[in-house]
């Protein structure tokens, strides 16, 4: 049997239904020619995003709504920031939303089955939001990464195994809103952002 983390390896061997089979770990493999770093500018004008704020970028089918994804803690992480003319929201998984007072810092993105649009939007954006309450290693942080595009995440499941903390992205040691609005000015400055977006270029070529 194969695993694709070291934290689902080891769930797996303590199982009753397999703990007696051999269990290896084999990382999902990227195609790191394709997840790329392109011009994030470019990218934004496909979208029709702001060219001149800080983008946060949340992957959940069906946005706000997705409890497990944590989009109720999203959602609230949004309005906290309601006031803020320097950073706005990508929300990808949900297409409408009746929160009026939401649209003025969020942008409400749905479609699938496309690697490419996706690619180009996280390209498009600074960073990249989990904030699941369960999880194994979502493919969004992995391409992601590989995109030269830092993450900020849960230490749910294997996600350790990608993201490092402060090395190549920051990794939540609660939900609290302030402690999530610290990871994001903390991973926004640009001298640590140089360096997360580099090393997690670099760790994906290197696990992944």
């Amino acid at each position: 049997f194969v695993a694709s983390s070291e934290w689902l390896k080891l769930k797996a061997q303590k199982s009753k239904m397999l703990n007696k089979h051999r269990v290896e770990k084999i990382y999902t493999p990227t195609d790191v020619t394709f997840w790329k770093k392109i011009s994030k500018n470019i990218c934004r004008k496909k979208f029709e995003l702001p060219v001149s704020k800080k983008l946060i970028l949340f992957v959940a089918k069906g946005g706000f709504k997705n409890f497990r994804k944590g989009g109720d803690i999203f959602e609230k992480i949004v309005k906290s920031y309601e006031n803020d003319e320097g950073i706005n929201f990508v929300i990808l998984g949900q297409s409408v939303y009746d929160g009026s007072h939401l649209k003025k810092n969020c942008y409400f993105l749905n479609f699938k089955d496309n690697n490419k649009k996706l690619r180009n939007l996280y390209n498009a954006v600074d960073l990249v939001m989990c904030l699941s309450r369960y999880d194994n290693i979502p493919y969004s942080i992995i391409e992601s990464m590989s995109c030269g595009t830092p993450n900020i995440s849960t230490n749910v499941g294997g996600i350790s195994e990608v993201i490092s903390h402060k090395k190549n992205g920051w990794l939540l040691k609660n939900k609290s809103k302030e402690h999530i609005k610290k990871s994001i000015a903390w991973s926004l400055d640009n001298i640590n952002y140089k360096k997360i977006s580099k090393n997690s270029i670099k760790d994906i070529k290197k696990n992944f």
